[in-house]
């Protein structure tokens, strides 16, 4: 079994991917971090121009069909792509099953969710913010100023291309989705 990627470099990657989707200051990005994992799995897939039918949205089934597809697109697909953002974009979709102390029931979660909408239900803060709840929500300055003046040059410039790549397909996806309604 391959080593799993530390959550800082997974926290980068995928701040650095959401940062490339940002063209311009008013630039937004959607809220829900399912509609998140799907699209960012979508784009990865588009990217390394892999089919990308078998990606099922439905919540019932979302993180578990989402990592099978990806995986599945990598391995078909996926070798242009650098091999630390390959086995990050893995990491990230994995489906971890969470089961909670007391009443609650178990749930279904992954790194996306994690990192995105943040830690313990926002405790650790992710790259959302906290309590969000639009539809979507403008980064604030200082995280797109720091994304593209440190997390996104600390990639070798193969990795920055893909991660380029990546988020110019998901700016893509966000804006094909908004026209349609």
């Amino acid at each position: 079994m391959e080593p799993k990627i530390d959550i800082p470099t997974c926290r980068r990657v995928l701040t650095a991917v959401l940062a490339s989707t940002i063209e311009e200051p008013t630039s937004r990005i959607p809220t829900a971090p399912e509609y998140i994992l799907y699209t960012f799995a979508k784009s990865v897939i588009r990217y390394i121009e892999g089919d990308t039918a078998q990606l099922n949205p439905s919540h019932e089934v979302l993180e578990p069909n989402t990592h099978r597809v990806v995986t599945k697109q990598l391995t078909a697909h996926g070798g242009a792509l650098e091999p630390l953002i390959r086995e990050t974009i893995q990491q990230l979709t994995e489906p971890q099953l969470v089961e909670p102390d007391g009443p609650a029931k178990n749930y279904t979660t992954c790194e996306v969710y994690e990192l995105f909408r943040g830690r313990n239900q926002g405790v650790v803060p992710g790259i959302r913010p906290t309590f969000c709840m639009a539809q979507t929500f403008s980064p604030e300055y200082a995280w797109i100023e720091r994304a593209r003046t440190e997390t996104i040059p600390s990639f070798t410039e193969e990795q920055r291309k893909d991660i380029a790549g990546i988020g110019k397909k998901l700016r893509e996806i966000w804006t094909e989705n908004s026209k349609a309604g």
